[in-house]
C-alpha cells in the first residue's frame, strides 16, 4: 500500500508540474498578444498623427510665403517642353548658327510678302546718311541687314498663318493660331525695336529743333519718314522768317536817356599828358613816380 501511494504522489507532481508548464506558456502568449496590439494602436495614431503634423506645416509655410512672399527661386519662369529633337537643333542654332550653305538656301528661298515690304528694314534717308561717318554707316548697314532677314522669318509665319485662316471654317478657328499670332506680334516688335535703335544711332547729329521733327515721324520705307527732308527745310525757313518778320526790340530799359557816359568829376589831370599845368612854364608837369618826372628832378638840381 505504502508503494502504491508514493506511485501516486509522483504522478500528481508530474501532473503539477506540466499544469505549471502550461500556466507559464498561456501567460506568455497572452502577453506577446498583448503587445502586438500595443504596437498596432501605436502605429495606428502614429500614421493619424502624420497627417495632422503635415497640415501644420503646410499652415506654417503658407504663413511664411504671406509674410515674407514667394520664394524667387522656386519661380518658373518657363513654358511647357517642346520636342527634344526640336529644342537639340534649336540650341544648336542659338549657340553656333546655321551653316553658310543652309543660310543661304533659307534666304533664298524665303522672299518677303509683296504687300508687307516693310519687313526688309527701312532704308537711311539720304540727308540723315549725308551726316554719318563710315563707321557709322556700317554699323546701321549690319542693322538694316538684320531686319532684312528677321523680316523674311515672319514672313515665312505669315503665310503659315495666311493658309491656315483660309481653311478655317467660319465658326471655327484651328488650333495654334491665336499662338501663331502672337509669335507674330512678338517678332514685329523686336523688328521695331531694331528700327528705334537705328534712330537713336543718327538723332544725336541733329540739332533741338530737328529731333522734334524726327521724333514725331513715322516710320516707313524710310527710317525717318519719307517727309522727313520737307518737313526740315519747312522748320528752317519758318525760322528765317520769322527773324525777318520780327521787329527791333530795344537792348536797354526805357529809363535808359542813352549817349555817352560823361564824368562826373572833373580831374586836374589830363588824360593825355598824364600831369598838371606849371604856373610859370604853362607846361604839363610829369607824374610822381614817372622817368619823365625823375629827369626834371635831375635838370633841377644841376641847375
Amino acid at each position: 500500500m505504502g508503494r502504491k501511494r508514493k506511485i501516486q504522489k509522483e504522478e500528481f507532481d508530474k501532473l503539477k508540474k506540466k499544469m505549471r508548464k502550461l500556466e507559464r506558456k498561456m501567460k506568455w502568449n497572452n502577453s506577446s498578444s498583448d503587445s502586438d496590439t500595443e504596437t498596432s494602436d501605436s502605429d495606428a495614431t502614429s500614421s493619424s498623427s502624420q497627417p495632422s503634423s503635415d497640415a501644420e506645416e503646410s499652415k506654417k509655410d503658407t504663413n511664411i510665403a504671406g509674410i515674407l512672399g514667394d520664394d524667387p527661386t522656386l519661380q518658373k519662369n518657363t513654358g511647357p517642353d517642346i520636342s527634344e529633337e526640336l529644342a537639340v537643333r534649336w540650341s544648336s542654332y542659338l549657340s553656333q548658327g546655321v551653316d553658310k550653305e543652309t543660310w543661304k538656301k533659307l534666304l533664298e528661298s524665303s522672299p518677303i510678302p509683296g504687300n508687307c515690304t516693310m519687313l526688309q528694314g527701312p532704308m537711311l534717308n539720304c540727308e540723315v546718311q549725308a551726316m554719318l561717318s563710315p563707321v557709322e554707316l556700317k554699323k546701321d548697314s549690319f542693322l538694316h541687314d538684320l531686319q532684312g532677314n528677321l523680316g523674311k522669318g515672319i514672313g515665312i509665319l505669315g503665310t503659315i498663318i495666311t493658309d491656315m485662316m483660309a481653311k478655317k471654317s467660319k465658326d471655327e478657328t484651328p488650333p495654334h493660331l491665336t499662338k501663331l499670332v502672337e509669335a507674330g506680334q512678338l517678332l514685329c516688335s523686336v523688328h521695331y525695336e531694331v528700327s528705334r535703335h537705328r534712330r537713336l544711332n543718327s538723332n544725336r547729329h541733329f540739332n533741338s529743333k530737328v529731333q522734334k521733327i524726327a521724333s514725331s515721324q513715322k516710320i516707313d520705307t524710310l527710317l525717318f519718314g519719307e517727309d522727313f527732308g520737307e518737313n526740315s527745310k519747312m522748320v528752317k525757313a519758318l525760322e528765317n522768317t520769322i527773324k525777318d518778320i520780327r521787329a527791333a526790340q530795344p537792348s536797354t530799359s526805357k529809363n535808359w536817356r542813352g549817349g555817352t557816359t560823361k564824368k562826373r568829376w572833373k580831374t586836374t589831370w589830363s588824360s593825355k599828358q598824364g600831369g598838371a599845368k606849371h604856373p610859370r612854364t604853362n607846361e604839363y608837369r610829369s607824374r610822381k613816380g614817372t622817368r619823365d618826372y625823375r629827369r626834371e628832378n635831375k635838370t633841377r638840381s644841376l641847375r
